[in-house]
């Protein structure tokens, strides 16, 4: 399991540059600070900027309004595929046969090309919350209480998601969102007691969905994870100096950088790749052997 979860995630970052939530359910907002599991994949919070006092403290901003959380528009939905995954409207055809079906909120079909694993996330009615521009990243690396942390700048919530890494013989997927339980279907997959209801017509490869009864976005699926740069305090001083042009108050490019996954890229046969050592060759070591 923890190598699929990680292939999934690798996949999908691979195309978003964001870091899916392997447990949606699990609380995580925007200023969590923490660790990706190395074996699991999984974000493990550590804090929060925002209810941190030694981080409150060194930067009070955070406790205005000006500092506080902001929120983007809602969508109607919102669909990522890794490289191999596209998605498509799917239009309900005669041999169904299903009212529930063609009344959906949302009718997805993925196809997968041969002869590799696809993967995609599909989320309904997301918001993103991200820092205002009042926030300033520059203030924020200063912490101390945040080096060698990967901070969460963005996190996009939702009512109900899907997510799916498919099985290696996968080649199409359908999935649809039901206002209501739908009469039982063959290989139907449905998750929560809710209002609405997730349905797909497969359920190989790894598949979870899920959806909150009262509406609320109570899901966090997809996270932008930041690091610090090393050395990023000796150029910032370099930059400042007297003799330096002047450079961009706000949330300057440099200083915080996405974050990398701690494993290796897994293959097509879901296996570390190995490492090969660009440095030292074997022939080097023929070398150092012959003095």
């Amino acid at each position: 399991m923890a190598t699929f979860s990680r292939k999934y995630i690798q996949m999908i970052k691979q195309t978003s540059a964001r870091i899916p939530n392997w447990n949606p359910g699990s609380p995580l907002r925007l200023g969590d600070f923490g660790r990706i599991d190395e074996v699991t994949g999984e974000f493990r919070r550590e804090g929060n900027i925002y209810s941190t006092k030694e981080i409150t403290d060194k930067y009070p901003l955070l406790l205005t309004p000006q500092g506080q959380p902001q929120l983007g528009c809602k969508d109607d939905k919102m669909i990522v595929c890794a490289e191999n995954t596209s998605a498509v409207e799917w239009a309900i055809s005669g041999d169904i046969g299903n009212t529930m079906l063609a009344k959906a909120e949302i009718k997805v079909e993925f196809k997968i090309e041969a002869p590799n694993r696809g993967a995609f996330l599909l989320m309904y009615q997301p918001q993103t919350s991200f820092f205002g521009p009042d926030v300033d990243m520059r203030e924020l690396a200063q912490c101390e209480r945040l080096e060698n942390y990967q901070l969460v700048t963005e996190v996009t919530i939702c009512p109900a998601y899907v997510m799916c890494l498919t099985g290696k013989n996968e080649r199409t997927f359908k999935v649809a969102l039901l206002a209501e339980s739908p009469v039982p279907l063959h290989g139907i997959t449905a998750g929560g007691a809710a209002s609405f209801k997730w349905w797909s017509d497969r359920n190989a490869g790894l598949f979870r969905d899920a959806s909150d009864p009262t509406g609320n976005p109570s899901f966090a699926t997809l996270v932008k994870l930041q690091v610090m740069t090393r050395g990023w305090k000796e150029w910032f001083f370099r930059m400042t100096r007297r003799d330096s042009p002047p450079i961009e108050p706000k949330h300057i490019a440099g200083i915080w950088v996405d974050a990398a996954m701690p494993w290796r890229p897994i293959d097509d046969d879901d296996k570390e790749e190995e490492f090969e050592d660009t440095v030292f060759s074997d022939s080097d070591d023929d070398m150092l052997d012959s003095d």
